[in-house]
């Protein structure tokens, strides 16, 4: 008896687990997504039997099989250079059938939010994550998914960017835009951490310059979150740039010694 005639007979029970030579697997185009070369290629160069699960595959009545779910793992073995894969095999009812198993498949997932990505990490000892977790605590700050005051903070998928400059840098920026929020007792929010961001890579001085933090607690960060929403608004523009640049005009009113971008006469 033939794979498919055997999960035909039980054509909605559980599928069949086989392993598959790679080279048999086939994917439709008509309803698959199109394929990610670079997700592929990251895969295979982090290639885990562990996670890579069993591919959902359809055989049809010639004896083709067809990839219903997990085209990307399929590619990403084929670079590993992997022979076979495990798959749960089922008989497909034709091809609308395999559309519509390719949607339930597929619809009611979801990306990882931030902060699920985040948790794991950290519990992964992620060292990226880890190390945002080691400043937030030493900053007295704590990963909130709502925050409502200038301790906590959402925005750990920023934090983590900038913790790949190093330690040094989250924790300078973090600090920075910290000191602001406490002046209103507000979150950081992402477009904040951004531009102050973007600053301590273009000023001149550095980002915590004790004048330039003495400034940023005079004004607070109420004053310059709204200023740069206001610029991205007038510019028709957004970005860290459009916002950076706003927050430095906003510090800079009434000094006479201004600070200045690197390049800057």
């Amino acid at each position: 008896m033939t794979i498919r005639e055997k999960v035909a007979a039980d054509i909605d029970g559980p599928g069949e687990l086989e392993y598959v030579l790679t080279n048999l697997l086939n994917c439709d185009s008509t309803y698959q997504r199109p394929l990610k070369d670079a997700k592929a290629r990251r895969i295979a160069s982090h290639w885990e039997w562990r996670r890579c699960g069993a591919l959902i595959v359809e055989v049809r009545e010639d004896g083709t099989r067809w990839v219903v779910d997990g085209q990307h793992r399929l590619a990403a073995a084929r670079l590993a250079g992997l022979f076979e894969v495990p798959c749960v095999v089922f008989a497909s009812r034709g091809i609308q059938h395999e559309a519509a198993d390719f949607l339930g498949a597929n619809a009611d997932r979801k990306p990882l939010t931030s902060r699920e990505r985040y948790a794991a990490a950290v519990v992964a000892e992620e060292p990226t994550a880890k190390m945002v977790e080691s400043v937030l605590a030493e900053l007295g700050m704590q990963f909130n998914s709502h925050p409502s005051s200038a301790s906590g903070i959402a925005c750990v998928g920023q934090l983590r960017d900038m913790a790949k400059d190093g330690r040094d840098v989250l924790h300078k920026v973090l600090s920075v835009g910290y000191a602001a929020a406490q002046v209103d007792n507000v979150p950081v929010d992402a477009a904040l951490l951004k531009a102050i961001y973007w600053l301590s890579k273009n000023m001149e001085s550095p980002i915590d310059d004790p004048r330039f933090l003495g400034r940023l607690k005079q004004i607070g960060a109420r004053v310059l979150q709204r200023a740069g929403l206001v610029a991205t608004e007038l510019s028709g523009k957004g970005g860290d740039k459009v916002r950076g640049l706003a927050m430095l005009a906003e510090v800079n009113k009434g000094l006479r010694n201004k600070f200045t971008l690197k390049g800057s006469e």
